[in-house]
């Protein structure tokens, strides 16, 4: 359970560092432009929970997160590899 908690902190930040790293990349020119994309994002983002049923016959976010199998299958392969990976480590 630790282990999970250290993976999520780390990608989270990982992730925040990466959105640092885009504003500073990409320079905005002005407000208006900001405006634009962030409404952009938003709609793309209320067109996938609330309006892709309509076209894939499911809510995709809804079938993501409730697959269990899935998400049980990758998180015992990826204790398998650091297993794996450790026992290389130490010998």
């Amino acid at each position: 359970m630790m282990l999970m908690l250290i993976i999520l902190f780390v990608v989270s930040a990982m992730g925040m560092g990466l959105c640092v790293a885009f504003i500073a990349f990409v320079r905005l020119p002005s407000l208006k432009v900001s405006t634009l994309l962030l409404t952009g994002l938003l709609i793309y983002d209320v067109f996938w929970v609330f309006f892709s049923s309509y076209i894939f016959n499911a809510n995709v976010m809804v079938k993501v997160t409730n697959t269990e199998a899935l998400s049980d299958n990758l998180s015992s392969n990826f204790d398998d590899r650091i297993i794996y990976h450790r026992q290389i480590i130490i010998t």
